[in-house]
């Protein structure tokens, strides 16, 4: 059974979800949750306290979230669907849309529908020095993660498509 961690660095707090499982489902195994709003810059230090306390915290695929409040997206409609020709396509198509240079961003990518006549994409857009230093955060306190996803991609992996809100207080 495999255990993946995820990994969300709140502004003032740190939660890690431990989710077991196998061929894509996962159950939630537990929740922690390291900080307070008095202490905002022990949050992501508090890390290597959970990390000491779980000894599969080391065999884990680590996941962290990136908040969208640090990027943009960006909905792009392209006349064709195979997934590297969008890839090739994505970087002309939202280059004069955020205020980087193509060469200061990271670009994530949500195939969001596809079509006979074309596809529908979200593009998330972040400055790499961010991203560069979440993950450098990440790696001081042991917590390097295998992948690094826009919070807002996986929250809306929720949806069924109708409306729909999540509300973080």
């Amino acid at each position: 059974m495999a255990t993946v961690l995820g990994i969300d660095t709140g502004s003032w707090r740190t939660r890690v979800a431990a989710m077991d499982g196998s061929f894509r489902r996962f159950v939630v195994a537990g929740v922690a949750e390291v900080g307070t709003p008095e202490a905002a810059d022990r949050a992501l230090e508090g890390l290597a306290e959970l990390r000491a306390a779980d000894p599969r915290w080391d065999l884990a695929e680590r996941v962290a979230a990136f908040p969208l409040d640090g990027g943009t997206v960006k909905l792009v409609r392209l006349p064709f669907r195979d997934r590297k020709a969008i890839l090739k396509a994505l970087p002309s198509e939202v280059e004069a849309a955020v205020p980087w240079d193509l060469e200061d961003m990271v670009l994530g990518t949500h195939v969001l529908e596809a079509t006979p006549t074309g596809s529908r994409t979200a593009c998330f857009i972040a400055p790499r020095d961010d991203v560069r230093a979440r993950v450098e955060a990440l790696q001081r306190v042991g917590s390097e993660p295998r992948t690094l996803v826009f919070d807002a991609d996986v929250l809306a992996s929720y949806s069924d498509g109708g409306v729909q809100a999540i509300i973080d207080v």
